[in-house]
């Protein structure tokens, strides 16, 4: 069996860039079960010009040993580091990228063979500095699981998307293929972040690039399986917060303040909906601070409704399991 080997961080201007070819970024901690198809995924792909570069961030698993198989292959690097975070993984794997174009793919989604092919086409415009998709989602399992977003701010939008995406992250981040220069320009991704660092760059770049997407579902976004990040509600508001702070920083004069203001209420409403099922209390508070910007937000009234009904039923569960008739109380 091969021995595993690593390539080191190496600096970006030592590398020959290649004008058409697409450096595919896969990060994975502890995704053993998913990766091999990630990388066949894109192993798959009809367009031709790609080099994959996985990044181990400290994973404990198996990923080594899933590694092994593909070492002979030429189109992929392989690196390692400690467990210092996606976002520095994802650095150390655009550091060390060939490609004009750099794509991201976290290990335990997958591309349809298509993806990159419908994509670079929309790059035949100067203008365009993001590519991205539309997905489909699939469970740990890989059936396809219908998820139907209602939510309006996260409409796909092309063109100048800095506002809409002010409001809500649309975009699927292992869709997304980006111009080399944008991340020349605007920097990679803030390693201090341990949560909604794809947000904040795809922000950082908005300004000064329009964004095209392809109508269609190019990628598999998996859910439901442990260790996804954004299980962890607590730090990804707290990165949400930091970063939304940071983007007005430097562009004060960027969101309107009626965009803000909604922009305000359209989150607090989103956590109230997040916390719902895990502690209604704060999930109230959340709803109640919307309200307190604005006494017409229809949404926080009814995610109060939709709690007070949870509260009643869980109240109705508790004394049905005990064989008391609440009526009677």
């Amino acid at each position: 069996m091969p021995e595993i080997r690593t390539i080191m961080s190496t600096s970006s201007s030592s590398i020959y860039v290649s004008p058409r070819k697409v450096s595919v970024i896969i990060t994975c901690y502890n995704y053993g079960p998913y990766l091999r198809l990630a990388i066949e995924s894109v192993l798959a792909q009809i367009y031709p010009e790609f080099e994959i570069i996985v990044v181990n961030d400290g994973s404990a698993d198996n990923t080594d040993e899933i590694m092994r198989q593909y070492l002979s292959i030429s189109k992929i690097k392989y690196i390692k580091q400690g467990n210092f975070g996606s976002s520095r993984a994802r650095n150390i794997g655009i550091r060390n990228a060939a490609g004009q174009f750099i794509a991201f793919l976290d290990a335990d989604d997958i591309w349809e063979k298509q993806r990159l092919e419908e994509q670079l086409p929309l790059f035949n415009d100067k203008k365009v500095g993001v590519v991205y998709s539309r997905m489909k989602v699939i469970d740990q399992f890989g059936k396809e699981v219908s998820k139907i977003v209602k939510d309006p701010y996260r409409i796909p939008r092309s063109g100048n998307v800095t506002q809409h995406l002010f409001l809500a992250n649309f975009i699927p981040f292992s869709s997304v293929t980006v111009r080399r220069e944008c991340l020349d320009r605007v920097g990679l991704f803030d390693e201090s972040l341990k949560m909604g660092m794809d947000w904040d760059l795809l922000l950082r770049i908005s300004p000064y690039y329009d964004f095209a997407f392809v109508d269609k579902p190019l990628i598999a976004y998996r859910i439901g399986h442990m260790g996804q990040l954004s299980r962890n509600f607590e730090e990804r508001y707290r990165c949400e917060d930091k970063l939304i702070d940071n983007f007005l920083c430097n562009n004060p004069d960027l969101i309107p303040k009626p965009m803000l203001k909604r922009a305000s209420i359209n989150q607090c409403v989103g956590r109230g909906i997040n916390c719902r099922h895990r502690n209604i209390h704060l999930s109230n508070r959340y709803f109640i601070k919307a309200l307190s910007r604005d006494m017409f937000a229809f949404s926080a009234y009814l995610g109060l409704l939709k709690n007070l009904i949870v509260l009643i039923l869980g109240s109705t569960r508790y004394f049905h399991r005990r064989g008391r008739d609440p009526s009677r109380l």
